[in-house]
């Protein structure tokens, strides 16, 4: 009798194995697939746009043309560029499009609403549920003209899709080969050298706060934020940031300290 319930104990145990052995079988497998999905249909995105005429290589010493003061606001009519014109039909939260050379980052960004700051935490470019969401940019920015520091959000996938690849730049020889950004917003061109790569963790970092500003209202709060940007970063790039520079900001999870986040700074060039 004893033999019987053994083997019944048994084969019940080897069963749950089996189930929950296929169940996180079937969830990688998943995992994967919609990862794949998710990167053909960011490049079928990418093909809905006319081809970008190749732009002449950044200011070899972009940090002598920083200006010390604010740049004037110019009077302009902000019209969206032709080249996304067809993605804005499907998506009018669409605010541009990231590509860093060396790695898979070349995707949209869009940027939701206030209301919903996080939207895209977990939504596809189509507006469906989507676990690898899509970069998106700080709802508190603006566009017209941009915001001093623009911030963008991307998750940190296993797969290596979405910005998985800002982690390379903890390695300055990562840097040293791939140091610019070009970040397009939907009514105009833009070329970032990255100043600082840092990683940051809300429980560390006391009331510094990596996100807390995308317009600085004065030299002071600019010249306090960069001083703890650059007591965090991982090495010296040598660019300079200056008062009146304009910013744009890459973040992603850090899984090596608590609540972490992979940064970077670059500042915008000719």
């Amino acid at each position: 009798m004893k033999l019987n319930i053994w083997k019944i104990l048994s084969n019940l145990l080897l069963l749950l194995f089996i189930a929950s052995f296929s169940a996180s079988g079937f969830m990688l497998i998943r995992y994967y697939y919609d990862a794949n999905q998710t990167a053909s249909s960011f490049s079928h995105l990418k093909g809905a746009m006319p081809t970008q005429t190749p732009r002449p290589s950044p200011t070899a010493s972009p940090s002598d043309t920083a200006s010390n003061t604010p740049k004037p606001t110019a009077r302009v009519s902000w019209e969206i560029d032709e080249r996304f014109e067809a993605l804005y039909e499907q998506n009018d939260e669409l605010a541009g499009w990231i590509t860093i050379e060396g790695t898979n980052i070349d995707y949209p960004v869009v940027q939701s609403s206030k209301a919903e700051p996080e939207k895209y935490l977990d939504t596809g470019f189509d507006g469906g549920h989507n676990s690898n969401g899509v970069p998106f940019l700080d709802s508190r920015c603006k566009l017209t003209p941009n915001s001093s520091n623009m911030i963008i959000y991307g998750h940190n996938m296993k797969s290596k899709i979405m910005f998985h690849h800002l982690t390379s730049y903890s390695e300055q020889s990562f840097w040293e080969e791939h140091q610019y950004i070009l970040f397009d917003t939907i009514y105009g061109e833009g070329t970032y050298q990255i100043a600082a790569a840092y990683i940051y963790s809300s429980a560390d970092a006391g009331d510094f706060k990596f996100h807390e500003h995308v317009d600085f209202n004065s030299e002071k709060v600019f010249d306090e934020y960069m001083a703890e940007v650059l007591s965090l970063r991982l090495y010296d790039t040598g660019v300079e940031l200056r008062w009146g520079d304009e910013l744009l900001t890459l973040a992603t999870c850090e899984y090596s300290t608590e609540d972490g986040r992979f940064v970077l700074l670059a500042k915008k060039v000719d």
